[in-house]
């Protein structure tokens, strides 16, 4: 259980940053669609799907309560994140991360009685971590267009 929380507080941590950051670089962003659908989808998707396997962890067998709470929190992440850009950006985001934190959720919930759901949880965040840099790499070649 203190494993999860701690989770919880690392994932909002890493995606408030990388948050910032699109937020900072709203305008070479807007410049590249492209850029800019790539980088909501993968932010909104991944934190989506972190935060639902934490839930779904978190909570166990209660899938309704996993699933509207990590839904909830995706739905905020790309609303969030949408809301510098065009409504599309907003449409986006928010959908990309209704569907990561449901994925998220139900994989949670699946595995959540497993020992090795630890390592699953590890994994997920190494992911997440991937995605940010990533993320970050693909808004620097956004500012050189």
């Amino acid at each position: 259980m203190p494993i999860l929380l701690w989770n919880l507080c690392f994932l909002t941590v890493l995606t408030f940053i990388c948050m910032f950051f699109v937020s900072k670089n709203k305008i070479s962003l807007s410049r590249s669609t492209k850029h800019l659908h790539i980088v909501i989808m993968a932010l909104c998707m991944m934190a989506g799907l972190a935060f639902g396997l934490t839930f779904g962890l978190l909570f166990g067998h209660d899938l309704v309560l996993s699933t509207m709470v990590a839904c909830t929190v995706g739905l905020s992440i790309g609303f969030l994140v949408g809301k510098d850009f065009e409504s599309f950006c907003i449409l986006c985001g928010t959908v990309e991360g209704v569907m990561g934190g449901m994925m998220g959720a139900m994989t949670g919930m699946m595995v959540h009685q497993f020992n090795s759901a630890k390592w699953l949880l590890l994994y997920f965040d190494i992911l997440f971590i991937i995605v940010v840099i990533s993320i970050i790499i693909t808004i620097h070649k956004a500012k050189a267009i």
